[in-house]
């Protein structure tokens, strides 16, 4: 997560964007391995800052691999909206992986 978070710092900072923090948050296990993250960003505007939030879910069946990506500014994401693309996802990759 420390070089991650050194990356994002490196190219957001281009954009005059500032990464508040990269955590990894609990999330259910959809698949054979589900991980997820919260990345909080804020970026600076001729009007003032606006939080950013940006919400990563890895997700890995056999050798299949997707990541759900959901952001939005000011409030984190909603989680049900979340687990819904994520149980879509996984759903999908099983069925695939399958044959």
């Amino acid at each position: 997560v420390r070089c991650a978070t050194m990356l994002l710092r490196r190219e957001f900072a281009k954009q005059r964007i500032q990464v508040v923090s990269l955590r990894r948050v609990a999330f259910p296990r959809l698949s054979q391995r589900t991980v997820a993250y919260r990345v909080r960003l804020e970026a600076t505007t001729p009007q003032g800052a606006v939080v950013l939030f940006v919400d990563l879910v890895a997700l890995m069946h056999g050798r299949a691999h997707a990541t759900v990506i959901v952001g939005t500014a000011l409030v984190p994401p909603r989680r049900a909206d979340e687990l819904q693309l994520a149980r879509l996802v996984a759903g999908r990759m099983a069925t695939a992986m399958r044959g």
